[in-house]
């Protein structure tokens, strides 16, 4: 088990990659009710598009103690890019200039 690869994902959910997605499921092969590894595998497949996404996140959810969490994990790109849009909007406008 490479922990380094782990914490990295931990650190940097959102650079979860194809790469990344196949470590985290040869480690749910071994170690199935591994909370983290499950919760990171789907915030992999959402980063990648993948069609496996609902039904990890259905079962990321059953494993995870704290869905507050998962739900922080799952849209934590959202929220950033909404706050980076509503920057650049404030940004934009000037007083007195239509």
């Amino acid at each position: 088990m490479n922990s380094g690869q782990i914490i990295q994902n931990i650190e940097y959910p959102y650079l979860i990659n194809e790469n990344n997605i196949i470590f985290l499921d040869q480690l749910l092969s071994n170690f199935p009710y591994f909370q983290t590894a499950q919760l990171l595998l789907a915030r992999g497949l959402l980063n990648t598009d993948s069609i496996r996404y609902n039904s990890q996140l259905k079962k990321a959810a059953i494993y995870s103690l704290d869905r507050k969490k998962l739900f922080e994990l799952i849209t934590l790109n959202k929220i950033e890019e909404t706050i980076k849009k509503k920057k650049e909007s404030d940004t934009k406008l000037e007083i007195g200039k239509p």
